[in-house]
């Protein structure tokens, strides 16, 4: 086995867009690649790694939901992960504005269809904050992408 091709992106802490307050319930885009598919014996992994803070108090748990998404913004989701921190609130005058700084990591494998063998496929990371609480990306974002295979 050989890599065939490999990409990344990753935006540090404090470079612009970020930090990035999320929308309740809007998918928000935090960063993309490109890989060649060379065969359908393919398999192409994805990594991911994206700093997050969740603010005290809130009345609703942080939830995010991160999606690999192909081809477009609104292609097929390839992978879906929720991430949650709880905030239990104990004291408020204790708790009152305190940060919880969370990361968020996963991988995933994906194996090619006919169609995407000789084809660049764009592969999309993004974000969904659900419910009605508040958090923020803080970075770095990470992506990283490979397809291995023996030709």
């Amino acid at each position: 086995m050989q890599i065939i091709d490999f990409s990344f992106q990753e935006l540090a802490a404090g470079t612009p867009p970020l930090p990035l307050a999320l929308t309740p319930n809007a998918e928000t885009l935090l960063t993309s690649i490109f890989l060649r598919i060379a065969s359908i014996s393919n398999s192409i992994e994805l990594s991911s790694s994206v700093a997050w803070r969740a603010q005290q108090p809130s009345t609703d748990t942080p939830k995010l939901i991160f999606r690999l998404r192909r081809s477009s913004l609104n292609g097929p989701v390839v992978f879906q992960t929720t991430d949650s921190v709880f905030l239990g609130i104990t004291e408020p005058d204790e708790t009152s504005g305190v940060p919880y700084d969370c990361t968020t990591d996963f991988i995933s494998t994906e194996s090619p269809d006919a169609p995407m063998v000789g084809t660049f496929q764009q592969y999309f990371l993004t974000v969904e904050l659900a419910g009605s609480s508040t958090a923020t990306i803080t970075g770095p974002i990470n992506l990283t992408g490979r397809v291995i295979g023996t030709d």
